[in-house]
């Protein structure tokens, strides 16, 4: 998996270019990265950080790559 995370104006962004989740299948209806939304969540618990995570797009949806959104609160 190769993930590129970028933080600008109080807006994160995780973009995951090559998922095992998503490169093996044929474009589904619901996004597939939830795994990596999940991941991330927790990440954000463990370091004390109240914040959302939400799916932008998704590679196993069709899209080039998968995004993830994370905004603090």
């Amino acid at each position: 998996t190769r993930v590129a995370v970028r933080w600008r104006r109080g807006q994160g962004t995780i973009a995951v270019s090559t998922s095992l989740f998503c490169v093996v299948r044929e474009p589904v209806a619901a996004p597939l990265c939830e795994y990596y939304a999940a991941a991330s969540r927790r990440l954000l618990e463990q370091c004390a950080v109240s914040g959302t995570v939400s799916t932008g797009s998704c590679r196993g949806m069709g899209d080039a790559q998968c995004v993830l959104h994370v905004t603090p609160s």
